[in-house]
This record gives structure tokens, C-alpha cells and sequence, in this order.
């Protein structure tokens, strides 16, 4: 007779035993939510052009999930079940989506779904929307979406209108949304969002404001909004300023526990470090992203101070994404400061600018710092081959004296050098 301890095994056990072998890694470009710990990889499936690692190991679980179905009748209806069917699906606007709409008049219900709309495609007469409307009168099963990403671009003022109507027609089915990236053309459609997705955890907004060609839109008052959020269970922020800047300073987001803004330094004294005096004390994960970059309406500055004070309205930080070249500590955190990842946004290319990156971070005393310091660039491989002296090892040395961790931007530790370094 068959002693195994796997033959009598509850139902139970097994669905959460092949939950986890068909999600795994996969799973967080589903979620709405992250912590320091998975920041790096939930913002990567939050932009509008993103790392395709995501999709490759949901495509990984997708190849497991079908193997599983595979074993006996019983575990294909298990992998087969609508929860882990079609979780996430990309539609582009053009040929592809109505061909993908024509063949699939009943989605399965995704848990993630992309899609564009383009001035050209509306025109046409099959857009994504009007796909949308299709499919949600077909539906007979409860919409269970938890992730919506919109793109569009070159719609006329007309279109957006009718845009944000739709927007409106779909809220009431969408009970289940918790995370949101969309384009904001107008600072009415931030009113909006706020207005009509109340429950959002994550909310990715590209900002291009255009007053002209896109007019303030008022909410079902009456009123025009101020351009700022009011989501009381908004967890993630990510923000992405092209043309004009969300009104941060009225925000009423007292959940909030991870914000990135790129590029932000236009901003920084008007809007960014007034909102870290209000909200700092919940900030975990800050990414200060790309702030050197040169946009038209970005400062001719590339530097940013971080003033006295900046750690203590930080007191959970736990996570700080920021090009360390072209930032000033005034002063370090205390010891008892929980900060633990230190991310370089900028490359480190030679020896002097790994002394300008991490010097102070080596030489900080009886000061906190971080566990680990992420670099990028082809000087971590120098260093990972020991090929280096001088005050670049005298750097390292006081790294390791500190217990901080030098990581490459693969995750993989790059120092090598003798702890006894003089």
C-alpha cells in the first residue's frame, strides 16, 4: 500500500501548493501594492515603456501553469480555473486589437489589462474603448480587474472629452481596480481620478499638461478640481512630470509609503520637499529618479542639496533611489536610522566618480548608512576582478568596517577586496 505523506493530502493544501508553483515571481506585475524589499521590480511594471523581465517570468509561470494542466484531470481543472487564466493582456491599438476582439468577443476576465487608444485607430471605428463596451456587455461573471494601464496620444480635445467619459461610464464596474497608470492631458482629469477609483493603492500618472488644447473639465458638481488626489488608501505614487507638476501640496494621501518622481528637480522647493514635510513620516521607498535629466522645462541645476533635517522627515526610510554624484548629504542618518538600500541612478564609469558616489557613505563615523549600495557601470566590474588600490580600496575597506554591502545592478556583490586592506 502507498504510504506517502502526499497521498492524503487535503484539496486544500494542494490549490495553495500549486497556487504558488503557477504565481511565484510572476505575480508581482499583478499586484497593487510593494514593499522595499520588491520596489524595483513592481516600478518596472509600472512604466509606460518598461523591462520586459516582468513579462518573461509571467510568461515562465504561464509555461508551468500549463504543464501542470498536463498531470491528471484534476489539476487541469485546477490550472485552468478562470484565476489563473489570461492574467494579463496587452491590446495595441490598430489591426491587432480588432482582430483580437473579433476572435475573443469574452475576455477571461483578466487580472491586468494595457491598452491604447490613438487619434488614428478612433477614427477607424474599432477603438480599445469600444472594445471595452463590447466586452462588458458580454460579460456575465463578475470584472475582477486589479491592474489598468491606459495609453493614448494624439487625441484631439474632443476625444479626450469623450475619453474621460468613458472613464466615468466604467468606474461603477470597476469596484475591484487597485492600481492605475494614465496619461493626464488636463490637471481636471486628476480630480477625476480621484473622484471616480477611490480605492487605488498604486497610481502611475505621466503628467502633460496642456491648457490650450485640453480644457479643465469639472466633476459631477459642477466644480473645477484643483489638480490633486485625495485617495485615502493609496499606498504607491509614481510620478512622471513631463509638462507641469500634480498640486502635491493639497494631496490627502495619509497611506502613502512609496513615491517616485522623475524628473522632479524643477520642482523640488515649490512642490517635492514641501510634500516629504507632510508626508515624509510614512515614506519607506523614495526615488528621486533621474533628476539630471535635461528637459525643456527642467532647471539648468543638476545638483540637489539634502538639507539638515532631511533624515528625521524621513524616519521610516528604508529605501533611497537617487544619483549620488550629483547629491550633497549635509548630514548622514543617525544609527538608529532604518535606511538599508542605498540605489545609484547614475553610472559609475572610473575611480574617481566611485570616490564621489560612496566615499562619504565609507567615512561616516559613528553615522548610520545603508546595508547595501547598488552601483551601476563598468567600474563594478573592476572592482569585482580586485583590480584596485589607492583610496578606491581605502573606500571599500571602510565599506566593509560599516557592514555595507557593494551590490552591481544584477544583484550581484562586486567588492573583493582582502578585509585587511590597510
Amino acid at each position: 500500500m502507498d504510504s506517502s505523506p502526499f497521498k492524503n493530502l487535503p484539496l486544500e493544501l494542494w490549490e495553495h501548493i500549486l497556487e504558488d508553483a503557477i504565481t511565484f515571481d510572476g505575480n508581482i506585475a499583478l499586484q497593487a501594492t510593494c514593499s522595499p524589499v520588491t520596489y524595483m521590480a513592481f516600478k518596472g511594471t509600472s512604466k509606460a515603456v518598461y523591462s520586459d523581465r516582468p513579462m518573461v517570468l509571467y510568461k515562465k509561470s504561464e509555461v508551468i501553469r500549463r504543464k501542470l494542466r498536463l498531470v491528471c484531470r484534476a489539476w487541469n481543472l485546477l490550472a485552468d480555473n478562470w484565476k489563473y487564466r489570461d492574467r494579463w493582456i496587452r491590446l495595441t491599438p490598430g489591426p491587432k486589437i480588432r482582430n483580437y476582439c473579433s476572435k475573443n468577443p469574452r475576455w477571461d476576465l483578466p487580472l491586468r489589462l494595457e491598452f491604447g487608444v490613438v487619434s488614428t485607430d478612433w477614427k477607424s471605428g474599432v477603438t480599445p474603448l469600444h472594445a471595452w463596451r463590447n466586452w462588458q456587455s458580454q460579460q456575465y461573471g463578475p470584472i475582477r480587474l486589479v491592474r489598468l494601464m491606459l495609453h493614448y496620444d494624439f487625441l484631439s480635445s474632443n476625444e479626450y472629452i469623450q475619453f474621460i467619459g468613458v472613464l466615468r461610464e466604467i468606474s461603477s464596474q470597476l469596484g475591484s481596480l487597485r492600481s492605475l497608470g494614465i496619461r493626464t492631458l488636463s490637471p481636471s482629469l486628476i480630480d477625476i481620478i480621484s473622484e471616480l477609483f477611490p480605492r487605488l493603492i498604486h497610481l502611475t500618472l505621466w503628467i502633460i499638461f496642456d491648457d490650450e488644447m485640453y480644457p479643465q473639465i469639472p466633476n459631477d458638481a459642477g466644480m473645477l478640481g484643483k489638480g490633486s488626489l485625495n485617495l485615502k488608501e493609496l499606498e504607491v505614487l509614481i510620478l512622471c512630470p513631463i509638462r507641469g507638476f500634480l498640486d502635491l501640496i493639497c494631496c490627502n494621501l495619509p497611506q502613502l509609503h512609496t513615491f517616485h518622481c522623475a524628473p522632479f528637480l524643477s520642482w523640488w522647493h515649490t512642490d517635492v520637499s514641501p510634500f516629504l514635510h507632510e508626508h515624509g513620516s510614512g515614506i519607506k521607498v523614495l526615488d528621486l529618479d533621474n533628476f539630471t535629466n535635461k528637459y525643456p522645462y527642467s532647471s539648468p541645476s543638476s545638483n540637489l542639496v539634502l538639507p539638515l533635517g532631511f533624515w528625521e522627515l524621513l524616519p521610516r526610510l528604508q529605501l533611497l533611489r537617487i544619483g549620488l554624484r550629483h547629491t550633497r548629504f549635509v548630514e548622514l542618518p543617525n544609527k538608529d536610522h532604518p535606511l538599508e538600500w542605498l540605489i545609484d541612478i547614475d553610472e559609475t564609469k572610473d575611480a574617481e566618480q566611485f570616490v564621489d558616489a560612496v566615499g562619504i557613505w565609507a567615512r561616516r563615523g559613528d553615522k548610520g548608512g545603508p546595508s547595501q549600495i547598488t552601483l551601476n557601470g563598468y567600474y563594478t566590474k573592476i572592482i569585482a576582478l580586485g583590480e584596485v588600490g589607492g583610496e578606491v580600496g581605502t573606500i571599500l575597506h571602510g565599506l566593509r568596517q560599516h557592514g555595507t554591502v557593494l551590490i552591481n545592478e544584477y544583484g550581484h556583490t562586486v567588492s573583493k577586496v582582502d578585509p585587511g586592506y590597510p
